[in-house]
C-alpha cells in the first residue's frame, strides 16, 4: 500500500535592509529567534523582543509581508 504524502507549500520571502549600523552577530541573534515561525508569530515575537535589532528586523519583515500579500 502506497501512502500519499502531501507537502504544504512553503512560501519563502527575502528582505534586505541597507544602511543599518549594527553588527551582523547582534542581528543574527534576533533572526534566530524568529527563523521558522509563521509571519504573524514572528512579528509578535519581534514586537516584544527587547533588542535594538528587533526594531529594524520588524520593519523589514512587515515590508516583506506587505509585498507578498500575507
Amino acid at each position: 500500500m502506497a501512502e500519499v504524502q502531501t507537502q504544504q507549500a512553503l512560501i519563502e520571502a527575502h528582505a534586505l535592509a541597507r544602511h543599518v549600523r549594527m553588527s551582523p552577530q547582534k542581528a543574527r541573534l534576533v533572526m534566530d529567534l524568529i527563523r521558522g515561525q509563521k509571519a504573524q508569530d514572528a512579528l509578535q515575537t519581534l514586537k516584544y523582543t527587547p533588542k535594538r535589532a528587533a526594531k529594524h528586523i520588524e520593519k523589514g519583515a512587515a515590508q516583506r509581508d506587505r509585498q507578498c500579500g500575507a
